[in-house]
């Protein structure tokens, strides 16, 4: 019971307080008033909930929002997402360069999927000068975490001899 009336007050108390520019719409009201007051973990999980679409069809736009905003603060999960929708244009102008800032920043806290698409960065020349030797370095410590895309690059570059 006593949980219950924390929670009632802290409600309470957060609500009203901050005011987003993007309205939050999911049935977890909560979840709305801790996103909107900057809980870094609230806002991706809103973002996730928006770009998967749990609640509706997916909507890109604000899963950029409150993906960017956790992403800010520093939320490693937040940092990939971002920079995987500039990547692929989703719920924002495709922007190469800004995905592979999002992917060193989400890489120094040691995210697996963001040394991978470094790698492929890289291995393209997409947002940075293509590099064969730094692409195959990525996709090395990909490979190590298990990533069986990186596994398959980096294999292939044992085979003609890039690394």
């Amino acid at each position: 019971m006593k949980r219950v009336l924390m929670i009632g007050m802290l409600t309470s108390l957060l609500s009203g307080c901050y005011e987003s520019e993007v309205p939050c719409d999911v049935s977890d009201k909560l979840l709305c008033i801790y996103a909107e007051n900057g809980i870094a973990k609230s806002q991706i999980e809103l973002a996730a909930i928006y770009y998967e679409g749990d609640y509706s069809k997916p909507d890109y736009n604000k899963a950029f929002y409150w993906g960017e905003k956790a992403a800010l603060s520093g939320d490693v999960d937040a940092q990939t997402m971002i920079g995987e929708m500039y990547y692929r244009g989703k719920g924002v102008e495709q922007d190469y360069s800004k995905a592979f800032h999002w992917f060193t920043e989400a890489d120094k806290q040691g995210d697996d999927f963001a040394k991978e698409m470094l790698g492929v960065m890289y291995y393209d020349g997409r947002g940075v000068d293509e590099n064969e030797t730094l692409a195959y370095e990525y996709f090395k410590k990909a490979c190590e975490a298990g990533r069986p895309f990186s596994c398959s690059r980096y294999n292939n570059s044992k085979e003609i001899n890039l690394n």
